[in-house]
C-alpha cells in the first residue's frame, strides 16, 4: 500500500536523497520502504544522513526469481552475467512515478533516453522488462551486430522456445530512410504483439557527464502518436567522467556505477496536442531535469577494489580485459546456475592450458547454447 502522504519527514528526506519532488515521493504505509526504488530497499527517516544515506545496493533477488519462472524459458549462465553486471553497475533504479510498477499495471511506451555507456542498454531492457512484465526492444547502431553486448542478447534469445521478450533492432542512423522503415516495421509489429521501445535520442555515447541532451528525431514523435503510447524519459547518471575523457566507454568510468532516473509519462494525448517543436522542446527538457541537476553530476565512483581484481585476472588468466570484467562481476553474485559452473570451470582449464582470445566467455556460452 502506498502512503499519500507528502509532509512527513521520512517524504522528505527522500526527496532530499534522490533528488526528487516531495510530491512524487512514495512511502509504503506498513514498511516505511520508500517505493521509487522497487530494486533497492531504502526506509528513509531523520536518522538518515549523507554519511548513510545510500539505500542497500541493487537486489538482484527479484530479477533471479522472476527469471526461473518465466514461461518456456531454460534458464542460464546469460541470465547469472546480467544479474552480475546490474549488481555491480547499477546504484540506484528510480522511478518518479511508481504506482504501474507496484500495481502490476504497466502499459507499453517510448522510452527516451541519454546515453552514457554501452552495458546501460542491456541493463535497462532486462531491468524493465522484468518490472514492467512488458515486452520491450532497443535500438542499436547496426556497426554493433557483432559487439559483445549483440552476443550477449543473442544467447538470452536462444533460451526462448516462443521468442524473447528482449530484443535489439538495428538501424543505419546515417540512412534515413533506414531509420524510417525500420521504426515502421515495430509499429506494424506492434499490431501482433506490443512492445516498449528504448530509444538513446542523440543516438552516440556522450563522453562526460553532465551534458545536456539537445536533438531528437521527430520521427519518434510520429511514432508515439501512431501508436498512441506514451513517452517515457529517461536519464542515465553518474556513468562518465566530469572531464577529459575521449573514449566512448562500454562500462561506467573506472568500473563505478549509474543511476537510472525513469521519469512521469507523457501522456498520448499531450503528444497528439503539441507541435512538433513544443513535443521535442518539452521531451528532451524532461531528459535533462531528471534527478540531479546537471550541472551537479559526477561520476559514482567504485567503492571497492573491483578495478584491481579486473587487472589482476587479467594477469593471472592472460585474459581479456572483458572477459575479467565478466568473471569478477559472477564472482559477486555467490551462487550460480549449473551451466555458469560448468563453463567458469571450462574457462580455468582452457587459461592453464591455450592462450585466450577476447570473447572467450561469450564463445563458451555460445558453444552452449
Amino acid at each position: 500500500m502506498l502512503s499519500d502522504l507528502h509532509d512527513t519527514e521520512a517524504v522528505q528526506v527522500a526527496a532530499r536523497h534522490l533528488a526528487l519532488n516531495s510530491e512524487d515521493i512514495r512511502i509504503h504505509s506498513a514498511s516505511g520502504r520508500c517505493e521509487n526504488l522497487p530494486l533497492n530497499v531504502f526506509i528513509p527517516s531523520p536518522a538518515v544522513t549523507e554519511a548513510n544515506c545510500h539505500p542497500i545496493p541493487v537486489d538482484v533477488t527479484f530479477l533471479n526469481d522472476y527469471w526461473r519462472r518465466y514461461p518456456g524459458m531454460m534458464y542460464g549462465m546469460v541470465h547469472d552475467l546480467t544479474h552480475a553486471v546490474i549488481r555491480q553497475f547499477i546504484r540506484h533504479v528510480v522511478f518518479v512515478e511508481p504506482e504501474p510498477i507496484v500495481r502490476g499495471t504497466s502499459t507499453p511506451c517510448i522510452y527516451l533516453a541519454n546515453h552514457q555507456t554501452g552495458i546501460e542498454s542491456m541493463i535497462f531492457l532486462y531491468i524493465m522488462a522484468t518490472l514492467t512484465t512488458v515486452p520491450i526492444k532497443g535500438v542499436a547502431k547496426h556497426e554493433l551486430r557483432n559487439h559483445w553486448l549483440s552476443r550477449i542478447s543473442s544467447c538470452f534469445d536462444l533460451r526462448f522456445k516462443h521468442g524473447s521478450p528482449i530484443e535489439i533492432l538495428y538501424l543505419d542512423r546515417a540512412d534515413p530512410t533506414n531509420v524510417i522503415q525500420s521504426l515502421q516495421d515495430f509499429s506494424r509489429r506492434v499490431g501482433s504483439t506490443a512492445s516498449s521501445l528504448l530509444v538513446h535520442v542523440e543516438g552516440s555515447r556522450s563522453l562526460v557527464c553532465g551534458e545536456s541532451v539537445s536533438d531528437m528525431s521527430a520521427v519518434l514523435i510520429d511514432l508515439a502518436r501512431t501508436l498512441g503510447y506514451p513517452i517515457v524519459p529517461v536519464r542515465f547518471i553518474g556513468g562518465l567522467p566530469h572531464t577529459g575523457n575521449d573514449k566512448r566507454l562500454d562500462f561506467p568510468y573506472r568500473y563505478g556505477k549509474q543511476d537510472i532516473y525513469i521519469g512521469k509519462p507523457i501522456a498520448p494525448e499531450e503528444i497528439a496536442g503539441l507541435y512538433y517543436k513544443e513535443c521535442k522542446e518539452r521531451i528532451l527538457s524532461e531528459i535533462n531535469h531528471i534527478g540531479f541537476p546537471l550541472i551537479e553530476e559526477r561520476p559514482i565512483e567504485d567503492e571497492t577494489d573491483f578495478s584491481q581484481r579486473v587487472a589482476a585476472c587479467v594477469d593471472t588468466r592472460g585474459c581479456s580485459e572483458v572477459d575479467a570484467v565478466w568473471i569478477e562481476c559472477l564472482t559477486g553474485i555467490g551462487e550460480h546456475c549449473d551451466e555458469t559452473r560448468t563453463i567458469l570451470k571450462r574457462f580455468d582449464d582452457d587459461s592453464r592450458t591455450t592462450p585466450l582470445g577476447p570473447g572467450s566467455i561469450l564463445s563458451l556460452m555460445e558453444e552452449n547454447a
